[in-house]
């Protein structure tokens, strides 16, 4: 009996491990982005095949997103503030370009399939899975349509731009280096990088505000790092358990009821994929053009994937992961404050229309 309780224990470890080696096998293969690919790719199957409920992939999913939030804010240095602080004007214009794409692109939507508006909108905002699955329940929408669609878009942006990117030429594989000198990071360091994390798991299970895990974790070890005490760089390894936990707990949201669900939009969700991609990666070209921001970053700061998801292969596709997780997480943080309100507007206006 009590083994009973342990299955969806021992199939989330088995999940974890599975998801582990076909990153480290995709790895070995010299793909780009293969570890974080093979992972994602591997632990899909498993979650297909395994009829049976499967644990932790929601720990793993948070635990992925507080690590990279504080990788990102521990490797933050002043010159990545200016340059930030630069484009600031650029930024903002293409957030709001890319989230007002997204809500056309979901009103027509809804015009082309027998989802709601708010549904189909919820479903066509560049925001990441996490926090759109999020907004979709406390906003009371058909949260599985919303978590498919999102998940196709970020499953399509995750395995293309690895490939797209060498086919353009646009990128030299492997990690961009960094000009400033690199020290290890002692162990008051990983002591301090421990405590914020179990602070930020914390103060998003209080506040429980969308990408939190990944926000709060990089405002406070960010903080920190800039004015208190600046942390040296983490082991490699480091980064190689966040991209597991995070590329398995995506893979686990492959199931037959997801597929099914897929089938019913397929096609004009796949249309208004394309064309958000397209949207961004152009809308990257520009922002490389009016800033000092290299292309590779430009691009994968643009296309509208998970602000994780993009953070975890930004280094491996020669763009600079700070840059890009924070620019993710502007926007995230725009839509989490922008879409309770619009879609409490737009309610009320069709309630009014109705009624007369």
């Amino acid at each position: 009996m009590k083994f009973i309780h342990l299955r969806p224990v021992l199939h989330g470890i088995a999940i974890l491990l599975f998801g582990m080696a076909g990153g480290l096998l995709f790895q070995e293969i010299g793909i780009a982005a293969g570890f974080f690919m093979g992972c994602m790719l591997f632990s899909g199957f498993y979650r297909f095949m395994v009829k049976s409920e499967i644990a932790l992939t929601g720990i793993y999913n948070q635990i992925g997103q507080i690590i990279f939030g504080i990788l990102i804010g521990t490797s933050f240095r002043q010159e990545n503030l200016e340059t930030m602080k630069l484009a600031t004007l650029p930024i903002l214009l293409q957030i709001i370009i890319l989230v007002t794409a997204g809500f056309l692109m979901g009103m027509l939507l809804s015009r082309l399939t027998p989802l709601d508006r708010s549904t189909s909108i919820l479903s066509s905002l560049p925001g990441g899975l996490p926090v759109m699955t999020s907004l979709a329940e406390d906003l009371k929408q058909n949260v599985g349509i919303v978590a498919v669609v999102h998940y196709f878009r970020l499953t399509i942006i995750v395995l293309t731009m690895p490939l797209l990117m060498p086919f353009l030429g646009l990128l030299e594989i492997g990690a961009k280096e960094t000009e400033v000198a690199s020290n290890s990071m002692d162990s008051t360091g990983y002591l301090l990088l421990g405590m914020i994390g179990v602070v930020t798991f914390v103060l998003n299970h209080l506040i429980r505000f969308p990408g939190g895990h990944m926000l709060f974790g990089l405002l406070i070890s960010g903080s920190i790092h800039l004015f208190l005490y600046p942390f040296g760089d983490p082991d490699v390894v480091i980064k190689l358990i966040a991209i597991v936990f995070l590329s398995v707990s995506i893979g686990s949201k492959i199931t037959l009821e997801t597929i099914l669900l897929l089938r019913k939009v397929i096609l004009p969700a796949g249309c208004i994929i394309i064309t958000l991609v397209t949207l961004g990666l152009v809308l990257g070209v520009l922002l490389h053009k009016l800033t000092a921001i290299d292309l590779n970053t430009a691009l994968l700061s643009s296309v509208p994937g998970g602000a994780a998801s993009l953070t975890a292969i930004a280094d491996e596709l020669g763009a600079d992961m700070r840059i890009v997780g924070s620019l993710h997480l502007y926007r995230l943080i725009l839509l989490s404050v922008l879409t309770p309100p619009l879609f409490f507007f737009f309610n009320r206006n069709r309630m009014g229309s109705s009624k007369t």
